[in-house]
């Protein structure tokens, strides 16, 4: 679902770097026309976008349901 170009652009993101392959540094970006003004006037991109990376699924697991 997340792994192709043409899945991020169809929801207004531009993909500037990577292949979708494992271990590939992507950098995405969604131009401000594509954006609500709302949000980026009121929180960082830090704030709206978070991600964890894991070693493993059962750390995954682990985090998410201790998240919950």
């Amino acid at each position: 679902m997340f792994d192709s170009k043409e899945y991020w652009e169809n929801l207004g993101y531009k993909v500037l770097e990577g292949n979708f392959q494992e271990k590939d540094q992507m950098v995405i970006n969604r131009p401000k026309e594509n954006s609500l003004q709302v949000i980026s006037d009121h929180f960082t991109k830090n704030d709206i976008i978070k991600y964890e990376v894991f070693d493993s699924f059962p750390d995954e697991i682990e985090f998410v349901t201790s998240s919950i």
